[in-house]
């Protein structure tokens, strides 16, 4: 990504902001406790434009990114966004590993988190970071 990690950072890691930075993905997001880097966020997310509850135990690794367990009735998520600086900008290395519930909701699972779901991510986020973070001062 051409923008600066710190830039980033800031904004990645501003929770209750993030429905203002990412209307697309996020309708709300409450951090219900915060113990030194661990926090707990109460959140209404959406995929594809279908929102869903989810606990997150977050962890923040100062100007590194973030990790976060993500619980919902529909799935259990193991998310990591983490970065480095290159000579270009900043390498986010993303990874989230979905276990679905529901055995009949796997069927859908593909569409719900595959391919089609990756390509609304970037668009909704990825890209949207990008301007967010060259536009901050």
């Amino acid at each position: 990504m051409h923008a600066p990690q710190q830039r980033i950072y800031k904004i990645v890691t501003d929770f209750e902001n993030a429905p203002n930075y990412f209307p697309q993905v996020t309708n709300s997001l409450k951090m219900i406790n915060k113990q030194g880097n661990n926090v707990t966020i109460d959140a209404v997310l959406k995929t594809l434009g279908i929102p869903f509850h989810v606990f997150m135990d977050t962890q923040v690794l100062p100007n590194k990114g973030f990790t976060s367990i993500n619980t919902s009735v529909l799935a259990i998520e193991n998310e990591s966004f983490m970065m480095e600086e290159v000579a270009a900008g900043t390498r986010i290395n993303y990874r989230n590993e979905v276990q679905i519930k529901n055995n009949i909701l796997q069927i859908f699972a593909k569409m719900l988190i595959g391919k089609p779901a990756l390509l609304f991510w970037k668009y909704a986020y990825i890209d949207k970071l990008e301007k967010l973070a060259n536009n901050t001062k």
